[in-house]
């Protein structure tokens, strides 16, 4: 059976009003697929931190609201792709060791001049005899501040 969303889409943003804590006034839920990261087949621990947009764009964002300059969340990522590389270009199941963890998803994150927010993760990949691209997603709740 397919995935009710296919994976190369990302999903819409649901929004839910809330009368929380000031300013925040709604929570988004979001779902985002990362960057991959390429980790080179020396078999040493390589660290990389990722930071990519997500499909959440604060409505109606002004960037002189001092408001909408903040977002609170709470997320989880893990892995979703590792490929392994034995040669150059070929993707396939190399045989060897590796690892590729989620470190961290950082607690500060960032909206850019449009309002679209963008959030870091902390990412560890290794290999033996063969190149990794290790993809992350991540599910989100986000408080923000939209205008009604």
């Amino acid at each position: 059976m397919p995935p009710p969303i296919p994976l190369d889409e990302q999903p819409p943003v649901i929004r839910i009003p809330v009368a929380g804590s000031a300013p925040f006034n709604t929570l988004a839920v979001v779902w985002a697929v990362g960057l991959g990261t390429l980790a080179p087949a020396d078999g040493k621990l390589h660290k990389f931190r990722v930071t990519w947009p997500t499909n959440l764009v604060l409505t109606g964002y002004d960037p002189l609201r001092p408001e909408q300059q903040r977002v609170l969340h709470s997320s989880s990522a893990w892995i979703r792709t590792t490929a392994i590389d034995p040669q150059s270009g070929i993707f396939s199941d190399a045989n060897t060791s590796f690892t590729s963890a989620v470190d961290e998803v950082q607690a500060e994150s960032k909206l850019d001049e449009d309002g679209r927010w963008h959030i870091s993760v902390d990412v560890a990949s290794s290999a033996v005899d063969a190149n990794t691209v290790t993809q992350v997603e991540i599910s989100s709740w986000v408080l923000c501040w939209e205008p009604r």
